[in-house]
């Protein structure tokens, strides 16, 4: 701008106000737009300073949210016995690198842990008494030779016997 206002200064113009009037005006317009232009670079400035914390916030969101449905997934795997709950860290790791593909693999898979629902309306693992090693044996024996599982053989074990008392 100031080089713009030497050169007009410079010329050799002729008395003619008018003439001088409109340089003057085009040089004001021309400094107006660039203090237009520098604000709008300011807030351009200030807008992707607030996009980058907008950002941040939602890829937190999303991993919050991606963990929460992990969660949630091993968490009803485990109630319907597709998983043991020692298994948890491995399959949460392997759920974080190809989460469509361990939930297939455990929706598609056979159940591993026999999980039965007492009377008390919770789930748990159904394991015997200490005191009921021997049933649990024979248990293990029937389950083998009718190949069932050891809770349902240990079922029939246990309601035969108590049938004979």
């Amino acid at each position: 701008m100031a080089a713009l206002k030497g050169h007009l200064a410079t010329l050799d113009t002729p008395d003619d106000p008018k003439l001088l009037e409109e340089a003057n005006a085009a040089v004001k317009l021309a400094e107006d737009n660039v203090k237009k232009l520098e604000a709008a670079e300011a807030a351009n400035l200030v807008l992707l300073a607030e996009k980058e914390t907008v950002d941040g916030r939602v890829k937190a969101l999303e991993e919050s949210s991606r963990i929460a449905h992990r969660d949630e997934f091993l968490a009803g795997a485990i109630r319907k016995g597709k998983m043991r709950p020692a298994d948890l860290k491995r399959l949460e790791e392997l759920h974080d690198v190809a989460p469509d593909k361990t939930e297939a693999m455990l929706n598609d898979g056979p159940v591993v842990v026999d999980i039965i629902e007492p009377e008390g309306g919770t789930d748990s693992i159904n394991t015997p008494d200490d005191e009921d090693d021997a049933d649990l044996q024979a248990a293990k024996a029937l389950s083998e030779k009718e190949n069932i599982s050891v809770d349902e053989a240990y079922g029939r074990i246990i309601t035969t016997s108590e049938v004979g008392e």
